[in-house]
């Protein structure tokens, strides 16, 4: 806030200040959906969003601040929001008796990892935790600390897998990580192939059952030695085991920055400022039906 002080206009967004200029308030789930109420100076009414994942409402509420900012009407806010969906980020996939609900997730650091998983506990409550994940190699190694202590603290057993390993033995990677899931008293297995682990994770589930596949080999092949690397489709995995539950793809591409609010957001190049933390917005205005002149 003290830097927009030189911005011509600001508006702030929270979902703790009623202050702020856009509020959200009374967040509550409906199903999968994510349900809020929004309260500006325009209007004060309710939203809603098919993303799963309850920090998403402050991200909501940046793109509602931003389009606020480009004078976009609010019928328009409503229908993006409630498509807008991005490859990697919370992607939603279930059973169709509900009991196996996967989510693929980009999160891959301490600070994504623990909104991730403690917004799904408090999402899911009636539901176990079973994470799949992995940490690159020769690089970031304070993360298996971090991403090991997290997912032990939350779920009900971890499986480490293959995310770049490198010249690093997998193996390696996953004992160094195990350590600290192992100190908070959580079971874990060690299975390379991700595709395996998510398999085997599947198959050793037991009642209603989360599965948190997060980093970044999601959507891109694990780098090898000898510039080798090995392709691989999670969501093919996961489709095989689950039917999914996903909305189609959205006509509408929102990639939006976490945020601790207040939050102000600079209309000159709609950039969200947070501590620590500057990330430009993108609106896609061509997936829209409304745009300036």
């Amino acid at each position: 806030l003290k830097e927009s002080k030189v911005c011509e206009k600001v508006l702030t967004f929270s979902t703790k200040n009623p202050e702020a200029d856009v509020y959200g308030y009374e967040i509550q789930k409906d199903g999968h959906e994510t349900v809020f109420m929004v309260k500006t100076e325009l209007f004060d009414e309710e939203f809603r969003l098919t993303m799963p994942g309850l920090f998403n409402v402050e991200n909501a509420l940046a793109v509602i601040a931003a389009s606020i900012l480009l004078e976009i009407p609010k019928e328009y806010m409503h229908s993006g929001l409630l498509r807008a969906r991005s490859s990697g980020r919370m992607e939603l996939y279930g059973s169709a008796d509900k009991n196996l609900i996967a989510v693929v997730d980009y999160a891959h650091n301490k600070l994504s990892f623990e909104k991730l998983f403690s917004s799904i506990k408090d999402e899911y409550p009636d539901y176990n935790i079973v994470s799949i994940f992995g940490c690159p190699g020769k690089k970031a190694f304070i993360r298996r600390r971090d991403l090991g202590t997290v997912a032990g603290q939350y779920a009900k057993k971890v499986y480490l897998t293959a995310e770049d390993p490198g010249y690093e033995p997998v193996e390696q990677i996953s004992k160094e990580i195990a350590q600290y899931v192992e100190a908070q008293n959580c079971p874990y297995a060690m299975i390379e192939d991700r595709g395996e682990a998510i398999k085997a994770a599947m198959d050793e589930a037991e009642g209603k059952t989360i599965f948190l596949i997060t980093g970044y080999w999601i959507t891109e092949s694990t780098l090898y030695p000898f510039s080798f690397s090995r392709p691989f489709n999670p969501i093919s995995s996961i489709r095989q085991r689950t039917s999914t539950t996903s909305p189609p793809s959205p006509s509408i591409s929102l990639i939006i920055a976490s945020a601790v609010p207040p939050v102000a957001i600079r209309s000159s190049t709609i950039t969200t400022l947070s501590p620590g933390l500057i990330e430009r917005l993108w609106i896609s205005i061509s997936a829209l039906p409304y745009s300036r002149s």
